[in-house]
């Protein structure tokens, strides 16, 4: 029975010499393991970034599997995920939950990790704190990753195309705040309108009566200073129908540069009943010197109360 043991142990032993004989372990096979792991470790590595950077399980999926379907070969496979996560990288963490929520609530991964979208994202953190946010809540990634939007946003620079986001994100107004009626609008008043138009927007939800042709062609006609006063005035107060109204309109525009105290003073007190009652309307025919000194006034003192009250 121990001349059996021995035996077995014997053939087990040779066992062992011709299977190692026959599958020795090269260099290379070491060598491409080594490879294998290291970039195991590696892809562990970006997607732990990914993971600290707010993106979920369903959103490192998507990206994944976006990039497996759409590029051939490995090398050019890490090159893109190395791009996407050189992006989160390199912004604020709450840039990067949003980013990772807007690809996460529209599956747009082509859109959103495209090399336009990203390099756009770069005009600054509030801005693309805002765009990302603008995509997850319309879902309009088509129209909100088109060309002709972002060079618009680019060319009214950081602070009023964050404005202009949201403006989107508050009233949801997707055809209407990209319609060209607006880009024309912005480009004949400028970025500092701009500014105080989506602010009023965005503040008040009226994007219907403030992107009507008659008001953007009033605003665009006084000039920038009474045109960030007008606008100004409607964040601040929120009377829309009476700022929008015919009655008010001509009246500034009866009281030329004057208007843009008016408004101001409008901003100030916030006292637009009065301001824009029948006996103010009248009071045009004094001229634009009397009417800005008297606006002026009013603006000043940020009251109303005895300058308003002959007029009663």
């Amino acid at each position: 029975m121990v001349l059996n043991m021995v035996t077995k142990e014997k053939l087990i032993g040779n066992n062992e010499i011709k299977l190692r004989k026959s599958h020795p372990i090269t260099a290379k096979e070491t060598k491409d393991t080594s490879v294998m792991i290291s970039e195991v470790n590696r892809k562990n590595r970006l997607l732990n970034k990914m993971k600290d950077k707010g993106a979920s399980k369903k959103t490192i999926n998507l990206i994944f599997t976006h990039i497996k379907k759409n590029l051939d070969n490995e090398k050019d496979r890490n090159e893109e995920l190395s791009r996407i996560i050189s992006f989160v990288e390199s912004t604020e963490k709450d840039v990067a939950y949003i980013y990772f929520e807007a690809i996460s609530s529209t599956e747009a991964v082509k859109e959103l990790v495209s090399e336009r979208v990203l390099e756009f994202a770069g005009i600054g953190e509030d801005t693309a704190y805002s765009y990302f946010h603008a995509i997850d809540s319309t879902k309009a990634v088509k129209e909100l990753t088109d060309e002709k939007v972002i060079e618009f946003a680019e060319s009214i620079e950081e602070d009023a195309a964050t404005k202009y986001f949201d403006a989107i994100i508050a009233t949801k107004a997707v055809e209407l705040l990209t319609d060209k009626k607006i880009v024309k609008f912005v480009e004949s008043t400028g970025k500092d309108t701009a500014y105080w138009f989506f602010h009023a927007i965005g503040i008040t939800k009226a994007v219907k009566e403030l992107t009507d042709e008659r008001v953007l062609e009033f605003v665009a006609s006084i000039g920038p200073a009474a045109a960030r006063n007008y606008l100004h005035a409607i964040s601040n107060t929120g009377e829309i129908e009476i700022l929008t109204s015919p009655e008010v309109l001509e009246f500034a525009i009866s009281i030329g540069p004057a208007a843009s105290s008016y408004f101001r003073a409008i901003a100030t007190t916030k006292a637009v009943k009065k301001l824009t009652g029948r006996s103010i309307v009248k009071f045009a025919g004094i001229g634009e010197k009397a009417a800005y000194s008297y606006f002026e006034a009013i603006a000043n003192t940020e009251t109303d109360e005895d300058l308003t009250e002959s007029q009663k």
